[in-house]
């Protein structure tokens, strides 16, 4: 089954229709109320460079300037890599 939403891909997965690689967020309450089992623990898909691109200015806008501070605080280990 191939889904282009996690929900969808989530609510599959808990129906029995199979395994899935699910967010943890999305499946944690599943596990802990034991209708889904975790199959590969310890396993995570590798991470995915995130990358903000915008018009290069002097007069950058506050709202740009604000958003990529705090991607750079969301995505530490990216930040650093970059």
């Amino acid at each position: 089954m191939l889904v282009n939403n996690n929900l969808a891909a989530r609510d599959a997965v808990v129906a029995g229709l199979g395994i899935g690689l699910l967010p943890r967020f999305q499946a944690a309450r599943f596990v802990a109320d034991g209708c889904l089992d975790e199959v590969l623990p310890g396993w995570s898909k590798p991470l995915v460079p995130v990358n903000a691109l915008f018009a290069a200015s002097r007069y950058q806008t506050p709202k740009i300037r604000t958003f990529v501070d705090h991607a750079k605080n969301a995505f530490p280990a990216a930040a650093a890599a970059g």
